[in-house]
């Protein structure tokens, strides 16, 4: 009589652990994550909530970008352009409205430097100023790593060699995952390329020199972390700060760049006044052994959006998504415990 006692105490337990073990792991799998559909780390409702509209154009020697927010408390306006020499980047916290904060930055010239006694860098070897005018300006339209559309503006200088020095800029109307990191649509990802350099023998490093013009009211301050650095979306950049009335457009860039498709460290001058604007000069190492080299580096040109932070903050349903590899560890969960049920059935019906 003992066996079948121990059956009938035992077989309530184990159907009630089965239930409940069940219920838990397929109530799991079923909640899991909000989605990402393009893997970016930004889920996709934020994203949705904070895609704004944007215009652009190219004229052959200029182009103009205005990008919108759609749906915020309060939409606001950020306009990058490209015109004689200078690109421009300013920022209006109401649309409509009267942009409140700006800056243009010119890429002047490349200047090589040599270490000096007593330590530093002095001017040496070969210097070109970059023309203001003679420049063509190209549209075109790709695809991001994360499948998001973006508009890119290639600006060829000329120069002797053609093609020596370009500058890219490119934005999209959602958070894109770009080579170099994540790009917010509050921002345009800027490429610097300086294809084929050719050094002179004392020079160690090549120095682009980067002009920066305020209206007088805002100071530019650089800041040794970028604003993507301090919200996780970035690593390793600094940041050029213009802010006037509470709003902050800037100037960001990494302090590693790509030279001869090594990454090496990238210095820079202090930010100082010069004549009607501010000025620093950014600077790539020579590689050992180096008589030619390409360098690639990737700024970003923004502004902190007020619309963007008021959508990213406000409650919204969270929309889940199933987790499918949670799911398959609950279903081979729950066969597990069928099979020892079963077997552990058999054993005491042995006994």
């Amino acid at each position: 009589m003992e066996p079948s006692v121990a059956r009938i105490a035992w077989a309530p337990w184990a159907f009630r652990t089965f239930a409940v073990v069940g219920a838990a792991l397929f109530v799991a799998s079923s909640l899991a994550v909000a989605s990402d559909s393009d893997s970016d780390g930004i889920p996709d409702d934020v994203e949705s909530y904070t895609a704004r509209n944007m215009v652009a154009h190219e004229a052959g020697d200029g182009f103009f970008l205005r990008s919108r927010s759609v749906g915020a408390a309060q939409d606001d306006v950020f306009e990058v352009s490209y015109s004689g020499g200078e690109f421009s980047v300013s920022y209006a916290p109401r649309s409509p409205g009267p942009e409140t904060v700006w800056y243009r930055i010119e890429f002047r010239r490349l200047q090589e430097y040599a270490p000096e006694d007593g330590g530093g860098l002095k001017e040496t070897g070969t210097r070109l100023d970059l023309p203001r005018d003679n420049v063509t300006v190209t549209m075109s339209n790709v695809t991001t790593l994360d499948g998001e559309p973006q508009v890119r503006f290639t600006v060829a200088y000329a120069t002797n060699p053609p093609g020596l020095f370009t500058v890219t800029v490119a934005a999209s109307e959602r958070f894109a995952k770009v080579d170099g990191g994540l790009v917010s649509p509050v921002e345009a990802k800027v490429d610097v390329e300086v294809r084929g350099w050719s050094w002179s023998s004392e020079a160690t490093y090549l120095g682009v020199e980067v002009d920066v013009y305020t209206d007088g009211a805002a100071v530019p301050v650089v800041d040794d972390r970028s604003g993507d650095e301090v919200h996780g979306w970035a690593s390793g950049e600094r940041q050029v700060n213009v802010t006037h009335d509470g709003n902050t457009a800037f100037f960001s860039w990494a302090d590693t760049a790509l030279v001869d498709g090594v990454s090496r460290p990238v210095l820079s001058t202090p930010l100082e006044l010069s004549g009607e604007g501010y000025d620093l000069t950014l600077l790539y190492e020579r590689p050992a052994g180096a008589v030619a080299s390409t360098i690639l580096h990737d700024p970003k040109m923004g502004v902190e959006s007020s619309a963007l932070w008021s959508v990213w903050n406000q409650e919204r349903p969270v929309v889940l998504s199933p987790d499918l590899a949670l799911y398959a560890v609950g279903v081979t969960a729950i066969a597990a415990l069928v099979a020892a049920t079963v077997l552990l059935r058999r054993r005491r019906r042995a006994e």
